[in-house]
C-alpha cells in the first residue's frame, strides 16, 4: 500500500513538472514565416466558385450540406441518395430514394440537403463547386487544374512533385503539371479549375451558390459578392452591376446577392443560396413555350 501511495505521488509530481513546462513554453512567441498560414489538419476547404472543367470522380461517398446543382452530364452512381425536395432530371423529388441503378444527368437536377453521391459518382464539366464545400484529405488533383492565387497549401501536400513542410498561400495562380494531393487544413482560393480525371476523396461534402443558366440577363444594379463567379470570372470583392449583364459563361452567385429588376433567368437556373430579388423578374422562354406555357396545376386557386 505504501508503494503505491509514494508511485502515486511521484505520476502526480511529474505531472505537474509537465505542465510548467508547458505553460513555460507557450510565454514564448512562435517563430514567424512569410506567407504561412493554416494548418494541417481538416478538410481541403473551397473558399469561391471553383469550376470542374472535366469530368471529376467521387471515390467514396460525398455528402450534401446544401443545396447543390449538378450540371448535365454528371452520373450518379447507384447507391446515390437523393433526398426529399430535390429536383433530378425536372423531377421533383417529394420524398427520399436510393437509386438503384448509375442515373445520367441530362436536364435541371438540383440535390437537396441530405444527399448523398455514392462512390463512382462523376461530376460533368461546368459544375460549380461553392463556397462551404470541403474536399475529403487524400482527394487528388489532376493535371490541367488551377489552384488560384490566394489557396492555401496545407503541410504534408505535394504540389507538381514539391512536398510542402509547411502551410503556404499561392501568390499567384499555379497550374499542376502533374497530379497532387492536397493535405487536411488545404483552401481551394475562388477562380480555381479542377481538370479531368480529378478524385474527391471520401467524406467530401458539397454544397452550392446560385446558379445563373446561360442566356440570362442580369439587370443593372444587381449586387454581386465575393466568392462569385460571373462568365467564368470570379469576383474578388461586392460588385454592383452598373449595365445589364447577359450571362453567356458559367455564372454562380455566392450567398448574400442581390437580383435586381428587369433581370431574365433562363431555364437551368436555380436560387439554392440566400440570394434577394429586389425587383421583377422574368423566366426566360422561347417565344414556342411562351405561347404554350401555363402555370403548374400546384400554382392555380383551390376551387370554391
Amino acid at each position: 500500500m505504501t508503494t503505491g501511495i509514494h508511485n502515486s505521488r511521484i505520476g502526480k509530481a511529474a505531472a505537474a513538472s509537465s505542465l510548467a513546462m508547458l505553460l513555460c513554453t507557450a510565454q514564448f512567441p512562435a517563430p514567424l514565416h512569410a506567407q504561412i498560414v493554416g494548418s494541417g489538419t481538416g478538410a481541403i476547404n473551397v473558399a469561391g466558385g471553383t469550376t470542374v472543367v472535366g469530368s471529376t470522380m467521387v471515390a467514396g461517398a460525398a455528402s450534401v450540406t446544401g443545396a447543390t446543382v449538378v450540371s448535365a452530364g454528371t452520373v450518379l452512381a447507384a447507391g446515390t441518395v437523393v433526398s426529399a425536395g430535390s429536383v433530378l432530371n425536372d423531377e421533383e423529388c417529394g420524398s427520399w430514394r436510393v437509386l438503384t441503378e448509375n442515373t445520367g444527368v441530362s436536364s435541371t437536377t438540383v440535390l437537396a440537403a441530405g444527399s448523398t453521391l455514392a462512390a463512382g459518382s462523376s461530376l460533368a464539366t461546368n459544375t460549380i463547386l461553392a463556397a462551404g464545400t470541403s474536399l475529403a484529405a487524400g482527394s487528388a488533383i489532376e493535371t490541367g487544374s488551377v489552384l488560384a492565387a490566394g489557396s492555401v497549401i496545407a503541410a504534408g501536400s505535394v504540389v507538381n512533385g514539391n512536398s510542402y513542410a509547411s502551410a503556404t498561400m499561392l501568390a499567384t495562380a499555379t497550374s499542376v503539371a502533374g497530379t497532387s494531393t492536397l493535405a487536411g487544413g488545404s483552401t481551394i482560393a475562388a477562380g480555381s479549375t479542377l481538370a479531368g480525371g480529378t478524385t474527391l476523396a471520401a467524406g467530401s461534402s458539397l454544397v452550392s451558390a446560385t446558379t445563373i443558366a446561360q442566356g440570362s440577363v442580369l439587370g443593372a444594379g444587381s449586387f454581386v459578392t465575393a466568392s462569385s463567379v460571373v462568365n467564368a470570372v470570379a469576383v474578388a470583392n461586392g460588385t454592383a452591376l452598373a449595365s445589364s449583364t447577359a450571362i453567356v459563361q458559367a455564372t454562380s452567385l455566392s450567398g448574400g446577392s442581390m437580383i435586381a429588376g428587369g433581370t431574365t433567368l433562363a431555364a437551368g437556373s436555380a436560387l439554392v443560396s440566400n440570394t434577394a430579388i429586389v425587383g421583377a423578374t422574368q423566366p426566360r422562354r422561347s417565344s414556342r413555350q411562351a405561347a404554350t406555357w401555363r402555370p403548374p396545376a400546384r400554382w392555380q386557386p383551390a376551387a370554391r
